[in-house]
């Protein structure tokens, strides 16, 4: 039992860094962010590379910030809606909703 317990949490681990993974790949150095909090596409594509070594080390302490980037009008929304993935976004919001809520269940992260 404690083995699935083990696999479960590791999956969600892995599924929320390729979900995040994924967004990245979305932005370029052509990245409209006009409707974001950042003030250059860089300072978001240094943040979250910097994350996803903390992430891989099993440290999801900045997850919350996340959590609030994929609110309503948050900045992936925004950005989604302003480089034409929106649609896209929806799938990535749903998904992120559900693996943070496993993460938390789990107290993987508070």
């Amino acid at each position: 039992m404690q083995t699935d317990l083990n696999s479960m949490l590791e999956n969600d681990t892995s599924e929320m860094i390729a979900l995040l993974k994924n967004i990245r790949k979305k932005i370029s150095n052509n990245t409209d962010i006009t409707w974001s909090s950042f003030d250059n596409v860089e300072e978001l594509q240094a943040m979250m590379d910097k994350d996803f070594v903390e992430f891989e080390a099993g440290n999801f302490s900045s997850l919350k910030e996340y959590k609030t980037m994929f609110l309503p009008t948050g900045d992936f929304e925004e950005m989604a809606i302003s480089n034409g993935w929106g649609k896209e976004y929806l799938q990535f919001a749903s998904e992120f909703d559900k693996l943070y809520k496993n993460m938390q269940a789990n107290h993987i992260i508070e």
